[in-house]
């Protein structure tokens, strides 16, 4: 893996909630995976990502095209499915600092659809991740930060240089330690760590030794990110 020191956009600034203040260093960030949704058929609509986002949270945005238009949806999009660019315009802008907005690239060929949207977007922090590799070299312009995938199926993530961060994924087991991490963030790199129960496995393990690591990190923390489908609960639990 080639480290990177550069640091183009500092994105793990989240806060605990909106309205207090606090050192952007030395804490984690809360990715909610399909918002902060209170149903289970809330999930992955706009009210369960303005939810997260007034909270203070980051949240996991899935991402594809649909009539020529991106449009927010997890599984086949359909014509109700929401546009991105109908999200971004609507959704309320908290005093604050910005929250972080990962986009999951789900298709091929959307680079210049996502920039043209995500430019100029005001209180958010974009960055796109899950693209195929071959899509990947559309996105190393340098505009829209980029997270490469690590999984036990790859380990050696592709385009490691050009990435501002890692997503590190585990879909069987929890195949790495806290040195992996470690590797990354002293890279210069963040890392946005995918909580075991998205892969309905038990979280409680993970979450023990992710506490204890973040504990320990003292600024390098904020680098740090759980995305999560629990992040109420993450929040509680990590003191963040």
């Amino acid at each position: 893996m080639s480290p990177n020191g550069s640091d183009r956009l500092s994105i793990s600034i989240v806060g605990p909630s909106r309205g207090h203040a606090r050192d952007a260093s030395g804490c984690m960030s809360i990715l909610a995976q399909g918002g902060w949704h209170v149903m289970t058929e809330e999930r992955d609509l706009p009210s369960a990502y303005y939810r997260a986002l007034e909270a203070g949270m980051g949240i996991v945005v899935p991402v594809r095209d649909h009539d020529g238009r991106l449009v927010i949806a997890c599984g086949p999009a359909s014509d109700n499915s929401p546009t991105l660019d109908e999200f971004l315009a609507e959704r309320p802008i908290w005093p604050g600092q910005p929250s972080v907005m990962a986009i999951r690239v789900c298709a091929d060929g959307l680079s210049r659809l996502l920039h043209r949207a995500l430019l100029k977007t005001e209180g958010i922090v974009p960055y796109l991740f899950g693209m195929s590799v071959t899509d990947m070299p559309g996105y190393m312009d340098g505009q829209i930060p980029i997270f490469v995938r690590q999984s036990e199926h790859e380990r050696q993530p592709a385009f490691y240089e050009f990435a501002e961060g890692v997503w590190l994924d585990a879909f069987e087991r929890d195949w790495y330690d806290a040195r992996l991490v470690l590797q990354h963030l002293r890279a210069g790199k963040h890392v946005a760590v995918v909580s075991p129960e998205l892969h309905d496995r038990s979280h409680m393990e993970l979450w023990k030794r992710l506490k204890t690591l973040h504990d320990e990190l003292g600024d390098l923390s904020s680098r740090l990110q759980l995305c999560t489908a629990r992040p109420q609960d993450a929040r509680a639990f990590f003191g963040v």
